[in-house]
């Protein structure tokens, strides 16, 4: 694309500066919002993956040889155990994914993209995962192997840098900006 081209109008040197491509680059700048959030709406559906695939947050359950054998429960633990077991709010044998009450842990992450704010947000909809990997995760589930999210996504924080920037690359290479 040329840029600029110089002309001369009048006699006494007035000089007239026009710029040659400029629909195409008032284009690419209309829909530069539009695909730059659909970007980074990619961007941030890999970044998620790549998250969610680390080892010792989606497995059920996790191995970690130092996990406690057994813990100890208290008389009240043990009275409100065999009432919710009376009461039918959980069921024994529990089978991990087969329970009528199960919420299958490890299949209830989601990667959810707000593309008009750029933000991509990752999480488990399971009404446990709090105490399993979020936030509020117990000593008990930490020392079993469970791994918090926000630590996941801090491991695979230069890996995620490394998404987003190529796929920033190949918006720039796809809008042809830069190109001379």
């Amino acid at each position: 694309m040329k840029m600029v081209r110089w002309s001369r109008i009048k006699p006494m040197g007035d000089i007239r500066i026009s710029i040659k491509g400029m629909a195409e680059v008032q284009h690419a700048l209309e829909n530069f919002p539009r695909q730059l959030a659909q970007y980074l709406a990619r961007a941030g559906w890999e970044a998620g993956s790549e998250i969610l695939n680390t080892k010792g947050l989606r497995a059920y359950p996790p191995d970690k040889p130092r996990a406690p054998q057994s813990q100890y429960w208290s008389d009240n633990q043990r009275r409100h155990f065999f009432w919710l077991l009376r009461t039918g709010q959980i069921e024994v044998p529990y089978r991990r994914g087969l329970s009528r009450r199960s919420e299958t842990y490890g299949k209830q992450f989601y990667i959810d993209r707000d593309v008009n704010n750029w933000i991509t947000r990752i999480g488990n909809r399971a009404s446990y995962a709090k105490y399993l990997g979020g936030l509020e995760q117990s000593k008990y589930m930490e020392n079993r192997g469970w791994l918090q999210l926000r630590f996941a996504a801090g491991q695979k924080f230069f890996r995620i840098q490394k998404i987003y920037e190529a796929w920033i690359n190949r918006l720039i290479i796809d809008m042809h900006i830069g190109k001379k």
